[in-house]
């Protein structure tokens, strides 16, 4: 199996996964395992492992995350309401890596203002822009 052969089952899996796609969690699940089976097969052949270093997905604009949070379709949700919404989706601390301390100490429990769609985008910009390999 070649190095092409997991390049291919990763781009796969990675347009199933992207931000602010809403997949099947089936597909997703093989897509997954085919990266694997790419992965094994290669090392089998060749005796390394490739890519030693996955590189980090990519961190999006942060609108997929808002809607999520949006559960009303207000436009708008709480500082209060983000931080809830954080504590219970930490999967996205991988989306901002470097970035999500800062990003996870805007919000406070205690802050029951409106953040506007447009202020959410611009805080996750600014915690994305604090990745490494942005």
């Amino acid at each position: 199996m070649t190095e092409a052969a997991v390049v291919e089952a990763r781009n796969a899996f990675t347009e199933l996964t992207k931000p602010g796609t809403h997949s099947d969690h089936e597909a997703n699940a093989a897509a997954a395992q085919a990266v694997t089976l790419a992965r094994f097969a290669h090392f089998a052949a060749e005796g390394k492992v490739f890519p030693e270093v996955y590189p980090p997905p990519p961190a999006g604009d942060g609108s997929d995350v808002f809607d999520m949070a949006d559960e009303g379709g207000e436009g708008t949700v709480t500082f209060k309401e983000f931080s809830k919404f954080i504590g219970r989706n930490q999967n996205l601390k991988n989306r901002l890596r470097e970035g999500w301390e800062w990003f996870t100490a805007q919000f406070s429990i205690e802050n029951l203002e409106d953040c506007p769609k447009a202020r959410f985008m611009e805080i996750w910009a600014e915690a994305a822009a604090k990745r490494a390999d942005a």
